[in-house]
């Protein structure tokens, strides 16, 4: 296919240009477009060129290490290298594959393979912040570009660009709008409105199947791309991630939270687990199979000692805590000299709270913490309304204490971008945020109550901008639900949207005596478990 017969417009990818826009204001996004007819590569932001390289001019390009889905471009001419943060891994390599071909001469041909033929076209009404304005959409493989008119000349570059790759896409009807589109892309609702709905129900098919389509694709490029490493390169990898998950678990083994076998007086068996908050509860009549132990062969009366040490310091109006910041502000006046720092500093405010758990929203500019009394404090910023659980007003707080779980004996609490949960002792589980992520019907400002966890005995829980995960820490029960994915670990499961489900773990897991859930850990993609004889177990995209 030469140059000619394609349509340049369409090698648009969107992003930043720094880590600091990527986190702060999602308006503040640029687009990076490759013309193979002029041999350039153009930066570009409200159809305005900033920034134009030729192709003689490009050295090298390497995926950056230190930060997912960048890449950087480094000049002959000595000119700083030019990094861009793109929505999805996919994107990055993408980019980097017709990069990576200059050399060769043969970025034509990259750019055929990767995409630069429309599949489907359609004009539309998109919602501005005023009115409603006529916009032509176009789909390339896995990116929605969203263009002024149909005029190639008087529409050169793209509106805007929405990868279907990106973890957090939604696509949906409109509850809110007739004959529309909702996509939820970039932390923010996108409104398209067609002429009829089925139009809109057939739009939402295909994108459905084009996003699941190019995720098998992103997956066998990943796998390629590890095929090629030299035998050498692949073992050192390999030696690397089990010398990581191997420290990983010893040190969980030699902090464990669980109480050898108490003998009650009147011959019961008593059970004690340590909660994340420093509170022990008490089990009884349950059996030796059911009772979570961190030694590899049973129940290990010798190491007792430590951990009698360590539940004397949780002791409610006794504990003491120092917590230390560092980094950027949000909201700037968490900081005293309300500005960022590199150097951890002891903040008052917070070290006088007593905390003994601190959550932080891992795609998110929030944090939350709980106290000895079980009291639940929240503070920093959020794009999306509810996030912080303070209302719908609120999307900016210092250290604020949330009065909805004042009563509840929160035992662990966790946050995202997008929505929060928490656990109480008697195993009930409070949600708040974005519906597709909390399982509720509805979004909600506040802490509601999830009642698809109750009586499933859940104590613990962790949550990201994909998924949640609850689990119990008696034995093998851990219950996921949010955006459908592979991180979920139903197997079998095809259900879209919203999904709850229980994990499904080997035979030799949940067969086994004596062995329980100690911590689930989960990420945009992906999700971790480890079990109390030391074994972590992985369900979630294979790249990771």
């Amino acid at each position: 296919m030469s140059s000619a017969n394609s349509d340049t417009r369409l090698l648009s990818w969107g992003g930043f240009l720094s880590s600091n826009d990527a986190k702060a204001e999602k308006e503040n996004r640029w687009i990076l477009s490759i013309n193979i007819v002029s041999r350039e590569i153009v930066v570009i932001q409200h159809e305005q060129q900033h920034a134009r390289y030729p192709f003689d001019a490009v050295l090298c390009c390497f995926a950056n290490l230190k930060h997912e889905n960048a890449v950087m471009i480094f000049w002959k001419n000595a000119k700083p290298p030019l990094q861009f943060f793109f929505d999805s891994a996919s994107d990055r390599d993408s980019v980097q594959q017709i990069l990576e071909s200059i050399p060769k001469k043969a970025y034509e041909r990259t750019a055929t393979a990767i995409g630069c033929a429309a599949e489907f076209h359609t004009m539309c009404e998109k919602k501005g912040k005023m009115k409603w304005t006529a916009r032509h959409l176009i789909l390339c493989k896995s990116r929605i570009l969203v263009f002024r008119d149909r005029d190639a000349k008087g529409s050169a570059f793209p509106l805007q660009m929405i990868s279907l790759l990106e973890p957090n896409l939604q696509i949906s009807v409109s509850q809110q709008y007739p004959k529309t589109v909702d996509i939820y892309a970039q932390e923010k609702h996108t409104f398209f409105k067609l002429k009829t709905s089925n139009e809109v129900k057939e739009f939402i098919s295909r994108m459905s199947a084009t996003r699941e389509r190019m995720t098998h694709e992103a997956h066998a490029f990943a796998k390629l791309q590890m095929m090629k490493l030299s035998e050498s390169k692949r073992n050192m990898m390999q030696k690397s991630m089990s010398a990581r998950q191997d420290y990983v678990s010893r040190r969980e083994i030699s902090s464990r939270r669980f109480n050898p076998n108490d003998a009650g007086a009147n011959g019961d068996s008593v059970r004690k687990i340590m909660l994340a908050n420093g509170s022990t509860v008490s089990f009884k009549g349950l059996d030796n199979s059911s009772m979570t132990d961190l030694g590899s062969g049973g129940l290990n009366l010798k190491r007792k000692g430590k951990q009698i040490k360590f539940d004397k310091a949780f002791k409610p109006q006794k504990h003491k805590a120092d917590v230390f910041l560092w980094g950027t502000a949000r909201p700037p006046r968490l900081f005293p000299q309300q500005a960022a720092t590199s150097v951890p500093f002891r903040h008052d405010d917070l070290s006088k709270k007593r905390f003994v758990l601190i959550a932080t929203a891992k795609d998110g500019t929030h944090a939350m913490g709980m106290t000895d009394n079980d009291w639940s404090f929240v503070w920093g910023e959020c794009n999306f309304t509810g996030a912080l659980g303070l209302g719908a007003k609120t999307k900016s707080t210092l250290p604020f204490l949330m009065k909805a779980l004042r009563k509840q004996n929160v035992v662990q609490v966790a946050c995202s971008a997008r929505h929060g949960v928490a656990v109480t002792v008697t195993s009930k589980a409070f949600g708040w945020g974005a519906k597709t992520l909390t399982g509720l019907d509805y979004d909600t400002q506040d802490p509601q109550p999830l009642a698809f966890l109750d009586n499933l005995g859940v104590l613990g829980v962790d949550c990201c901008g994909t998924h949640t995960a609850a689990y119990s820490m008696l034995n093998c029960d851990v219950y996921t639900f949010g955006m459908h994915g592979p991180w979920l670990g139903h197997a079998g499961s095809d259900q879209q949207g919203k999904t709850f489900g229980k994990v499904v773990f080997p035979q030799e897991v949940t067969g086994a005596d004596k062995v329980a859930v100690a911590k689930v850990c989960t990420a945009q993609q992906y999700t971790l478990y480890l079990l109390s004889n030391g074994h972590v177990y992985t369900t979630g995209v294979n790249e990771h």
